[in-house]
């Protein structure tokens, strides 16, 4: 049977990122990042067999199946063919790595979720500039208000659990190690950040993606696990589904209404002390890595 994920080959200072993951934590290997182009230009792909299929299927099907079909057969599936059809596939990114404890995984969840609470308000502050259309919150209540049990079920495959998988993989998983190659880490997660915003085309929540895009980019690379961003923009995603669904009915009002002060209070705090913790949970482990001794 052949290892559709193997091993890596050892990078140009002759040292394997697997053996030795503190290799990676100043550099990106060039044994599985792809040109600068490359993931730029399958992100102009993706984007355009999106708008497509979207347009194909939103006549024939309701906003939500539209939005399962488009991030599933438009976005996640040519995501995949063309991470395991190039060199991508030897990325240790796409493995746990570190993200083997149930603690980390459930931290990564409760940082994305935090974060979303406590940038939620940037967008009623650009709402409150230039005020979201009408037409466009009806689309989003058509997209996350569920009637029923099996309904929510579906609201969260379609607006939580695919979109983090398909996006984090595209985003973290193949582009930003071409930008960090070409711009450094602060760089290369910065520019990350901004295309996924980009890829939105939501601008009154360009600014509060374009955040969490930086802490998702910061995770994956402390990590060096892509899961972890898949985690976190799960938790992130998750914050639409559970305040549209906290109400006993959804109309234009009621979802344009301001967050309550108490949601920033609250999520901005967890969000930091999480992410803290997280980032010493890991590098805490990378560097009894480097201190151990060669027999230990």
């Amino acid at each position: 049977m052949v290892d559709i994920l193997p091993n890596p080959p050892e990078d140009r200072f002759g040292q394997n990122p697997e053996t030795e993951p503190h290799i990676l934590s100043n550099q990106e290997s060039t044994d599985y990042v792809l040109d600068w182009w490359q993931p730029l230009l399958l992100l102009v792909g993706l984007a355009v067999l999106s708008l497509i299929v979207m347009i194909i299927t939103r006549s024939n099907t309701s906003m939500r199946m539209s939005a399962f079909l488009t991030e599933s057969f438009a976005f996640l599936v040519p995501a995949l063919i063309v991470i395991f059809a190039s060199r991508v596939r030897r990325s240790p990114q796409l493995r746990l790595g570190k993200l083997v404890t149930l603690t980390r995984l459930a931290l990564l969840v409760i940082i994305g979720f935090s974060s979303t609470c406590a940038v939620a308000i940037l967008t009623d502050v650009a709402n409150d500039i230039y005020p979201i259309p009408k037409s466009l919150l009806e689309h989003m209540i058509e997209l996350l208000w569920a009637d029923s049990t099996a309904g929510l079920i579906g609201v969260v495959i379609t607006v939580a659990v695919v979109p983090a998988i398909a996006e984090e993989l595209v985003f973290r998983g193949i582009l930003q190690p071409s930008m960090i190659r070409i711009a450094g880490v602060p760089g290369g997660i910065g520019l990350t950040a901004l295309f996924f915003s980009m890829y939105h085309l939501n601008p009154w929540t360009f600014v509060p993606i374009l955040i969490v895009g930086v802490l998702l980019g910061l995770l994956v690379h402390w990590s060096k696990s892509v899961w972890a961003g898949v985690l976190t923009h799960f938790g992130a995603n998750l914050v639409a589904t559970t305040f549209t669904n906290s109400h006993e009915s959804m109309d234009y009002e009621i979802l344009t209404q301001r967050e309550s002060p108490v949601i920033f209070l609250l999520g901005l705090p967890v969000a930091l002390a999480g992410t803290y913790i997280f980032y010493r949970l890991v590098r805490g482990e990378e560097h009894s890595v480097h201190t151990a001794e060669p027999g230990d």
